[in-house]
């Protein structure tokens, strides 16, 4: 009986030593690991007469040199007087693609244009350029840059172009193209929630695993007091005899 105790507490005492995952834990989303993570800087410039809002919230996708697909959402509004620094691996990176997820009619109606390429080297920051003249202003000044139309600015180009229908032969292509281009970003707000889903998901399966490599010690040391305490229990028996 005493022996069967001994080994009761042992494998209790091992058993509390090993933390396991919750999903709680997974919930905390993250593109990178916390051991690599460095700090990319990111302001949001407004054109005159818009006033920042909270959840002014852009969906933002970038790639980096392995042409992985990343993400992460941003409050302009949080980023309007000071850099927000952003966390990530440290690196080259390209923004792909962004789409305003808020309800500001403002900004919907004006586009949006922000700095594509940026890295996690000191200096490297991006800019946001929200509204008709601070995107002007990002679109022009920089290289590389994404640029969203708004709803006013689309239309003023589909008017435009059914102006000059019989002037030009490119009219239907260019107006078939704005009018892709537009259902394309709608389609993009409805699958920012699954994505979002999917990579909740990969991010658990991703840290039970490395629990379980952490806690391989543990499990080798248990198996190594069970059997001590066997041979000993054997030995004792042995001896009574």
């Amino acid at each position: 009986m005493r022996n069967k105790m001994i080994l009761f507490f042992c494998i209790l005492l091992v058993s509390l030593c090993v933390p396991l995952p919750t999903y709680a834990e997974a919930d905390v989303l993250s593109d990178v690991d916390a051991e690599l993570t460095f700090t990319c800087k990111i302001k949001s410039f407004y054109s005159d007469g818009f006033i920042p809002q909270a959840g002014d919230t852009f969906y933002i996708e970038y790639t980096n040199t392995e042409n992985i697909i990343l993400s992460m959402l941003l409050d302009a509004s949080e980023c309007v007087n000071d850099w927000k620094e952003v966390e990530m691996a440290s690196g080259t990176y390209s923004i792909t693609k962004i789409t305003y997820v808020g309800d500001n009619t403002d900004i919907i109606q004006s586009g949006y244009s922000i700095t594509s390429d940026f890295s996690t080297e000191e200096g490297n920051c991006i800019q946001l350029g929200i509204g008709d003249t601070q995107a002007s202003r990002v679109h022009t000044e920089y290289k590389d840059t994404v640029f969203v139309p708004g709803t006013l600015q689309e239309q003023n180009i589909a008017n435009g172009l059914n102006e000059g229908a019989g002037e030009s032969d490119m009219s239907s292509e260019e107006s078939s193209s704005i009018e892709k281009e537009e259902q394309d970003h709608l389609t993009e707000d409805s699958d920012i929630n699954s994505s979002q889903k999917d990579k909740q998901r990969a991010y658990y399966e991703k840290s039970t695993r490395k629990i379980f490599i952490q806690n391989i010690p543990v499990f080798v040391i248990t198996i190594i007091i069970v059997i001590l305490f066997l041979g000993h229990a054997m030995n004792q028996r042995k001896a009574n005899r």
